[in-house]
């Protein structure tokens, strides 16, 4: 039906914004050690 397509849309968009901030979280991490790096 077509509600159950709905709710397996919402659950991979809630999955995909929590590997998204993540991401972003690791990337920031990243981005700080390259400066770190870049300082010496």
């Amino acid at each position: 039906t077509l509600n159950s397509q709905i709710d397996s849309l919402r659950a991979d968009y809630e999955r995909l914004q929590q590997a998204n901030t993540e991401f972003q979280r690791q990337r920031d991490i990243v981005g700080e050690e390259k400066e770190d790096l870049q300082k010496d």
